[in-house]
């Protein structure tokens, strides 16, 4: 990724590891939702995986 995780990053993820199943699926379709509104940042990252 090239940039370090910081201490709120590794306590986020943490945080995310522990929610309910029905939780996430919440969470994925809102981050998908904010996603959809950015097409361009996503064809970026993909290229920058790839």
């Amino acid at each position: 990724m090239g940039k370090e995780l910081t201490e709120v990053d590794l306590e986020l993820i943490d945080k995310i590891r522990k929610l309910s199943d029905v939780e996430l699926g919440y969470l994925k379709g809102w981050v998908y939702a904010k996603l959809d509104s950015g097409q361009e940042q996503i064809r970026l990252t993909e290229k920058e995986v790839s």
